[in-house]
């Protein structure tokens, strides 16, 4: 027979078996109420809504990535100070010339200049040249080089249906102007300096083109491609007309007199004032025969 003792255990299991069983029937019960209540409606947004909350999304990425520069900068101006720091002991005295204390003086010397580049160096995308800033900001590049013609202008400077040429304006300090007026009654113009800003003069001067004495000047090329014509059929011209005139002719069929130009050879003797060689000349019996 159980014992008290063991009645009271089975007692007291049984009371939380029934504690539990409802439990779960009262979970089972919220669970069901919850299945039955609607779903919350989602809030639809206007499109300046969603402009507004892309828009918010945008300026926090970008504020993070300025925000990661800066403190990256930061973190490259504190590793250079420190640097600096470290060299601007006995290292940076005025008597020492070692060659790690000369270039830190002249780099501490160079950050006071703000035109003064970095490592990097700029290039333009076109001509491939060295860009830097000027002092008031404007980025700049070297027009005139060291080498080349000063006289070249690049077929991609000159307008289209124009040519250029230049034109002597004085010769040893004398004005040429007999040959200036032809120039322009072929149509040619000067060329003004506002046509490359900068390069030849003033940006905004009307004043033309001119370098050691030479103007540039332009007319269209239609009018240059007529007068190449014309001194082309006149060289042919001339080329035809000496040809006629000056006809060899061969020995056997020289009949008649005529006025036709004709190719003579002659041989000259030595002159008298010169002496004979003292040495004897052996002459080809080939050549005389």
């Amino acid at each position: 027979m159980a014992t008290k003792a063991q009645h009271a255990n089975i007692q007291r299991m049984n009371e939380i078996r029934a504690q539990n069983r409802a439990l779960r029937l009262e979970e089972r019960k919220e669970a069901a109420a919850k299945q039955k209540q609607p779903a919350p409606k989602k809030k639809v947004l206007s499109e300046d809504d969603e402009i507004a909350a892309l828009q918010a999304k945008v300026d926090a990425k970008r504020k993070e990535a300025e925000n990661r520069n800066t403190s990256a900068k930061a973190a490259k101006i504190r590793e250079l100070k420190a640097e600096l720091a470290r060299l601007s002991g006995e290292s940076l005295s005025a008597d020492d010339d070692s060659p790690v204390a000369t270039i830190t003086r002249a780099r501490a010397g160079a950050r006071h200049d703000p035109t003064v580049q970095g490592r990097g160096v700029m290039r333009d995308p076109v001509t491939g040249r060295v860009q830097a800033f000027a002092r008031d900001g404007r980025l700049i590049t070297r027009r005139v080089t060291n080498t080349g013609d000063k006289f070249f202008i690049s077929p991609e400077d000159i307008p289209d249906g124009w040519s250029y040429q230049w034109i002597a304006l004085s010769v040893l300090g004398e004005v040429q102007r007999t040959s200036i007026a032809q120039f322009k009654m072929g149509g040619w113009e000067p060329v003004p300096m506002s046509r490359y800003p900068g390069r030849y003069g003033p940006d905004d001067s009307e004043e033309p083109i001119v370098i050691d004495d030479l103007g540039l000047f332009e007319r269209p090329i239609q009018l240059t491609q007529e007068a190449r014509r014309e001194e082309i059929g006149a060289a042919m011209e001339l080329i035809k007309t000496r040809n006629d005139q000056f006809v060899p002719k061969l020995p056997e069929s020289r009949t008649r007199r005529g006025a036709e130009l004709r190719a003579k050879r002659s041989i000259e003797g030595m002159p008298t004032d010169i002496a004979p060689p003292s040495y004897e000349i052996d002459v080809d019996q080939g050549l005389v025969q």
